[in-house]
């Protein structure tokens, strides 16, 4: 956040959030690979934290 805030020259508390609430029923289908994509920044580390919080390996390139 701080990065495109240098980059744009906008202070934080004047960026615009978007928010979804949802339902995924991951649990209900049988599968052992899912991919998360999107643009850096979009949320996937943050999505991947919350559905996965234990098991979910932050490897840095």
């Amino acid at each position: 956040m701080l990065k495109l805030q240098g980059l744009f020259d906008v202070p934080v508390h004047e960026k615009l959030t978007r928010s979804w609430s949802v339902h995924l029923p991951i649990e209900e289908k049988p599968w052992n690979v899912g991919l998360l994509i999107g643009p850096s920044g979009a949320g996937k580390a943050t999505t991947a934290r919350q559905l996965w919080p234990d098991v979910l390996v932050d490897v840095q390139a």
